[in-house]
């Protein structure tokens, strides 16, 4: 071999090594890329969904403020949070949540198939008379080359969920409420039936006076479906005592703003009320008027009792109070319940 040929040989391996790390050190630059893109998107997505959630807000509160409320509760400050940004960690939760969701779900197929097909347009076809032809069975020799499409149903319902976040509100039935929260906005919505997911509790400080007290309520849904709806519902947490009579007022005030023939409300609870001078007697002769009022109004109140005051709340209620004894019952009641409301108002 002639040995002038030698540096160009080892220049050529040298060449060839060049071109390899070339593309491996163009291949790390595109992966940096990316990912710097990613980070850059995930800080303007969180600036978005910030900026829209105080815009939701500070809407939702001038709705809040513009509302008439009785004099129990009318000199109690109210707010309204709206959470709109979430952790990696809260993010991770979703997915176990919506598996319960789908347990519950499977376990009442049977009920609420019928409820979400009865909404969708069906076609009967190769039928002997009518006035359309079906044109998949136009060569039938017995002659059923007709179909006739029947228009959908729509349910002119819609449902409001409320749920006490109050400090008892502890442990399971903090998550149980999460999850039948959850599964009533996934069957709604798949229903195509508006529905509005809230919760509430009071300030929890010990107040001398009603007017110094505050009552916050949670916007978790909003009858807008919303891509954050199912992050609100499985993160509310509870704080304070609660003052039921303000909050069901406030969801009947936006329950009868809405079109729909039917309106269902339902509360999940695991007590009495107990916030500044609003408990005990007053509270529940307070309670027993509002559900009177809201059954003239044409609201169907429904009260879910978890705790262990159940008896006190089944006076109140009467024939709305519904007895979960097992709270991973709860989800499943509830939305036969629902199932059974809607059946009987369509």
């Amino acid at each position: 071999m002639d040995e002038t040929a030698l540096p160009e040989l080892e220049n050529a391996t040298v060449v060839q090594v060049s071109k390899e790390d070339k593309e491996e050190r163009e291949g790390a630059d595109e992966k940096s890329d990316l990912i710097l893109q990613k980070i850059l998107l995930d800080l303007v997505s969180e600036t978005v969904d910030r900026d829209m959630g105080v815009e939701a807000q500070n809407r939702l509160q001038e709705e809040l403020d513009g509302m008439e409320f009785e004099a129990a509760h009318n000199m109690v400050k109210k707010e309204v949070l709206y959470k709109n940004t979430f952790t990696e960690t809260e993010k991770s939760w979703l997915s176990a949540y919506e598996a319960s969701a789908r347990k519950v779900e499977k376990r009442l197929r049977t009920r609420l198939l019928p409820i979400l097909e009865n909404q969708k347009e069906r076609t009967e076809r190769r039928m002997y008379l009518g006035k359309k032809l079906d044109m998949r069975a136009i060569a039938d020799p017995g002659g059923a080359v007709y179909k006739r499409t029947f228009p959908g149903k729509k349910t002119d319902a819609v449902v409001c969920v409320l749920v006490d976040n109050s400090g008892s509100m502890i442990g399971h039935r903090i998550e149980a409420a999460k999850v039948a929260a959850l599964t009533l906005y996934d069957f709604c919505r798949k229903a195509g039936i508006p529905i509005l997911v809230y919760g509430h509790h009071t300030d929890g400080y010990d107040h001398r006076d009603p007017s110094e007290e505050t009552v916050y309520f949670h916007s978790y849904a909003e009858f807008e479906e919303d891509r954050n709806d199912r992050l609100r519902i499985i993160t509310m947490e509870n704080d304070g005592s609660n003052r039921d009579g303000a909050a069901l007022l406030f969801m009947a005030n936006k329950l009868l703003k809405r079109p729909e023939k039917q309106k269902l409300l339902f509360l999940i609870s695991d007590g009495l009320p107990n916030a500044t001078r609003y408990f005990g007697s007053y509270a529940t002769a307070d309670l027993k008027k509002i559900k009177e009022k809201l059954g003239k109004k044409g609201i169907l109140f429904q009260a879910a009792a978890i705790g262990w005051d159940k008896e006190a709340i089944r006076k109140i209620y009467g024939n709305a109070y519904l007895d979960i004894s097992s709270l991973e019952q709860l989800p499943i009641r509830l939305t036969k319940q629902l199932a059974k409301l809607l059946r009987r108002v369509n």
